[in-house]
């Protein structure tokens, strides 16, 4: 039995060695998995705390179980984008969305496709069909890089000037940078 106690007690020193969890954590970071702060380092965290942050990957968090006391709010930022106002927007076709790894998100305001910094709470760039009456009707994102650069396909509506006549048209963009 001296054996098969090393051996487990190896085992238990092993899975909770801190530089393992830097590697599986720093893994799920770079697939885009984990949605942390720009300014999270996880060397700063403690062992629980990696532990933590991978349950919480695969579970969610504590706040979605039906146990938690709290639903509050752990972290909040405000964009403030201009949106476009007239006679033929219309303001709840606007949609946002979160790209992986939650530090950008990709927000259709109206006839644009903006990509906004959330930590920074600033505008990164903007996309403008450069044909008249065209609207943003739907997108789709995959980042790659490790996060730093996205693959970007636009679907924009292109209303003619007389009834009953529009055209579709695809955007292909690579986003090189997202800085």
């Amino acid at each position: 039995m001296g054996d098969m106690d090393q051996t487990c007690s190896y085992l238990h020193t092993l899975a909770f060695d801190k530089q393992v969890w830097l590697g599986l954590i720093d893994d799920l970071g770079a697939r885009l998995f984990l949605d942390l702060p720009p300014e999270q380092r996880l060397r700063d965290l403690t062992t629980t705390e990696l532990v933590n942050l991978a349950k919480r990957t695969v579970h969610g968090p504590q706040t979605w179980s039906h146990l938690s006391p709290s639903r509050s709010v752990s972290r909040q930022y405000v964009l403030q984008p201009t949106i476009h106002i007239g006679a033929d927007v219309l303001h709840w076709r606007n949609e946002a969305k979160l790209l992986p790894g939650g530090r950008y998100v990709l927000f259709k305001n109206h006839n644009s496709l903006e990509c906004w910094n959330i930590v920074e709470e600033r505008l990164i760039w903007i996309h403008r069909s450069h044909q008249e009456h065209a609207v943003v009707c739907d997108f789709a994102v995959e980042m790659i890089n490790n996060g730093q650069a996205a693959v970007i396909i636009i679907c924009q509506r292109i209303y003619a000037d007389y009834p009953n006549h529009e055209k579709w048209v695809l955007y292909y963009l690579l986003v090189e940078s997202l800085f």
